[in-house]
């Protein structure tokens, strides 16, 4: 039998199956909050706006959906992205927690804003794909199962998916739609009071809202946390560079304040002023002191994702240096005047209200005034190459800890987000469309 060769007959002869196979793989019963703004855009938004393009084809369409800034990132970027596969262990796998000069980069560029109340070591800093995973590790590494968070009903879903996966339920600070969907101080100090959260997480500029947290809104925070040790704090502060009308030195920054700095948790990445967000940099700041919470983030790092890589990692460090904050600044100022022309245009609409945002490039525009609500103006824009999202899509098929909708029906169904982020002339073909046929409505 020696050198006799063995055929092995094929384990599964693909071309005579048909149908679905015999047994399906029932997924885990693991929490999975998607975010269903994306999943929008792919499945519905994108489709129904390349019709629309076919049958007007000397028009632009108007993709006000998109939180994304137009443009690329700097010059700086693009050509150390060039030449970083040059350089030596670019292709490798780096340092888990982000590789050395990123770091050195990204605590200067905090440092020149006084982030803390000292300067920020780099390797405080633990870099992540993206500022969303940089929220996921950090709400894992602080509650428990059962712990409860705050955060505004006007949440990004990556924040209260980070709750909700990681077994904590939700309270909402309510937002006021006829004070620029501000919060009410008194609301957020009953809700602190009342529910004692172990987490508290702002975003500051706010998305979907544009909001710049005002000090009356930051006062019942500081408060709860300074009488409240056991409260630790997550900002997500992404948007901090996109401030409007000189506001930037007023934004109230919860790390600079020295009685809860400690227990101030930082996410920030590079996909908003620096425009870079298909290189997916996000990094999280543990406070000075934090040595266990800084393991345990680490440790989270090296087991999600061994950390991000060298190569996109070497072409973002320019957009964290002076040169890099001077570059944002310059697309801040073109966001303002993109703002101020698109807010003017909005609320010259028959039926529609848009209070000016301070932060971000987000407009939340109040619908109900046209007879339509959320849902029927979202449908009514797209048939006129225009689109929208809901703001149901922000929180309002999420429980709150008593079952109910984390974000309440009289803001989701008569408000829609508008991103102003992109080219400013397809917005005003957009809004000049929208204009001609409420007004023909109306």
């Amino acid at each position: 039998m020696s050198g006799q060769i063995h055929e092995f007959p094929p384990l599964t002869n693909f071309e005579d199956q048909d149908g679905p196979p015999s047994v399906l793989i029932q997924p885990s019963r693991q929490l999975v909050v998607p975010e269903g703004v994306h999943a929008l855009g792919t499945r519905d938004i994108k489709p129904r706006l390349k019709k629309w393009q076919r049958e007007h084809p000397l028009e632009l369409v108007c993709m006000a959906h998109i939180g994304e800034p137009e443009g690329d990132p700097m010059k700086a970027v693009v050509t150390a992205l060039k030449t970083a596969p040059d350089q030596p262990d670019s292709l490798d796998y780096g340092d888990p927690q982000g590789i050395k000069p990123l770091r050195e980069a990204i605590a200067e560029h905090l440092n020149r804003r006084s982030i803390y109340p000292w300067d920020v070591d780099p390797d405080s800093i633990v870099v992540t794909p993206g500022s969303k995973m940089a929220g996921m590790i950090s709400a894992r590494a602080v509650l428990n199962p059962g712990d409860i968070a705050a955060m505004s009903e006007l949440a990004y879903p990556g924040h209260y998916a980070g709750v909700l996966m990681n077994g904590g339920h939700l309270i909402p600070f309510h937002v006021k739609k006829h004070d620029s969907y501000h919060h009410d101080p008194d609301q957020m100090k009953e809700v602190l009071d009342r529910y004692q959260p172990r987490l508290i997480w702002v975003c500051n500029p706010g998305n979907p809202s544009g909001l710049v947290y005002t000090e009356d809104e930051a006062a019942p925070i500081i408060e709860h946390m300074v009488s409240h040790p056991d409260c630790v704090l997550i900002q997500d502060i992404i948007y901090k560079d996109l401030t409007f009308d000189n506001s930037h030195s007023q934004m109230v920054v919860f790390s600079r304040n020295p009685q809860i700095a400690s227990r101030v948790i930082t996410n920030d990445g590079a996909s908003k002023g620096p425009r870079a967000t298909g290189l997916r940099i996000g990094f999280v700041v543990v406070p000075e002191g934090q040595d266990l919470l800084l393991q345990n983030i680490a440790d989270q790092a090296n087991a999600d994702f061994a950390g991000v890589s060298p190569l996109t990692s070497k072409g973002i460090i320019p957009a964290f240096t002076p040169e890099g904050d001077n570059d944002t600044a310059r697309f801040r100022d073109s966001l303002q005047n993109k703002r101020d022309t698109v807010i003017s245009m909005i609320n010259a609409i028959p039926g529609l209200n848009a209070p000016i945002p301070q932060g971000a490039f987000y407009a939340l525009i109040n619908v109900a005034d046209t007879g339509m609500d959320a849902g029927q103006f979202y449908n009514f824009a797209l048939d006129h190459g225009v689109s929208v999202v809901p703001i149901s899509y922000f929180g309002a098929t999420i429980p709150n800890i008593n079952g109910n909708p984390f974000l309440r029906e009289e803001i989701a169904n008569s408000t829609v987000r508008w991103s102003f982020g992109g080219s400013l002339e397809p917005q005003i073909q957009g809004l000049r469309r929208l204009y001609t046929a409420l007004s023909e409505e109306s």
